[in-house]
């Protein structure tokens, strides 16, 4: 189980969020959560 879960963090492409993996996406999405005024993404 753990395998897979790090397969999906760190190996595993998802499309929706620009063809790389969750963790990757993560630091982005809070870093462009930090620069939005209110802490909001529209």
């Amino acid at each position: 189980m753990l395998e897979w879960v790090d397969w999906f963090n760190n190996r595993c492409l998802l499309a929706p969020i620009g063809n790389i993996p969750p963790a990757e996406a993560e630091p982005r999405y809070y870093t462009i959560l930090d620069d939005t005024p209110n802490g909001r993404i529209i």
